[in-house]
């Protein structure tokens, strides 16, 4: 009964991550003080020029279920690269004994209970195929509060949690979209399928850098017009 209970907590996470160094330790801290910590993590570097790799390493050297993996080949930086250096991730998993597969930015906290919480969820609905929480970022005074766009029925990219089996019918892996909306595009097939999708309340994810804001507010959300259209997402 032991190893049944054990089993049924086995999750891993992808990261992907590009000059990350200001914020992918609190990240890694974050992770490692779960109460239920991840089975394998693949945190891959793609072609980053900052101190990622020595603070991967370094965290590497003491957690063994931490993996780094790097990309080295000179590619465009444009919104399909961040899915392929999370699909790479997801490669490195195969053979690996898991029940539940997470993509995680590298810019994002939790609290300790975070995944054990989320596991709950997916205990208590066996139809839950994609899980996660709210999104909070902070504002103008450094004080974080819920994103504008959290809803119940989607799961925000910065941490996504799928059931094996849901994450399979969905392709098994993130399609790469001129535009970027892969996790949209995988929690809407997963819908299809006949999964249950939801982000829970009573879960926090913090977001240390706001939506957008490595690219311009502006640029940012023309990006995510076109994004919408190419979805056929409605105004």
């Amino acid at each position: 009964m032991v190893i049944q209970a054990k089993l049924r907590n086995f999750y891993v996470l992808v990261t992907a991550a590009y000059n990350e160094g200001a914020f992918i330790e609190n990240t890694i801290r974050s992770v490692i003080s779960q109460e239920v910590p991840p089975a394998r993590w693949v945190i891959v570097s793609d072609g980053s020029t900052d101190n990622t790799d020595e603070i991967v390493k370094r965290y590497a050297a003491q957690y063994d279920f931490i993996q780094l993996y790097r990309i080295t080949e000179d590619h465009p930086r444009n919104f399909a690269a961040q899915v392929n250096a999370i699909n790479a991730g997801i490669a490195q998993l195969s053979g690996a004994e898991y029940e539940f597969i997470g993509n995680m930015d590298a810019d994002v906290t939790m609290e300790p209970a975070y995944f054990r919480l989320l596991l709950e969820k997916f205990r208590n609905d066996t139809k839950l195929g994609l899980g996660g929480g709210m999104i909070y970022e902070q504002d103008m005074d450094g004080k974080f509060k819920g994103r504008k766009t959290n809803s119940r029925t989607s799961v925000a990219h910065a941490c996504q949690l799928f059931r094996k089996e849901c994450f399979a019918s969905v392709g098994g892996k993130y399609i790469p979209l001129p535009y970027g909306g892969p996790d949209t595009y995988a929690e809407t097939t997963a819908r299809m399928k006949g999964w249950h999708v939801e982000s829970f309340e009573d879960l926090t994810m913090f977001h240390h850098r706001p939506t957008g804001s490595a690219g311009g507010l502006l640029k940012s959300c023309f990006r995510q017009g076109k994004m919408d259209y190419s979805l056929g997402a409605l105004p």
